[in-house]
């Protein structure tokens, strides 16, 4: 049977709420982020059993500017499902331009 693991939808939620965010924010900059990619890894504590912390590598396939960066950086902490998760989650997001 086909195993579904309900807290893979903060996973999916945050990463695609990132990337949203950050789409956005490039629109009025006429910055394509086509390849851009996030990816998402998780750590659980046992007692209570919960996320303990989230890691969130964001890779674009372009090296920018330190402006465009900034604002890039500035959206994805701004995303409301990174805001919306607990404190006692530590969230931990990573860029990677190339």
């Amino acid at each position: 049977s086909l195993k579904f693991f309900t807290n893979l939808l903060v996973f999916v939620s945050i990463s695609r709420c990132i990337l949203n965010f950050i789409g956005i924010a490039m629109q009025k900059y006429n910055i394509d982020l086509q390849g851009t990619t996030a990816s998402v890894k998780k750590t659980m504590r046992t007692e209570p059993r919960m996320i303990s912390e989230i890691d969130i590598t964001v890779r674009f396939v372009t090296a920018f500017d330190e402006k465009i960066r900034t604002i890039l950086e500035r959206s994805a902490n701004n995303c409301p499902v990174h805001k919306s998760l607990s404190d006692d989650i530590k969230k931990n997001i990573k860029f990677i331009y190339n």
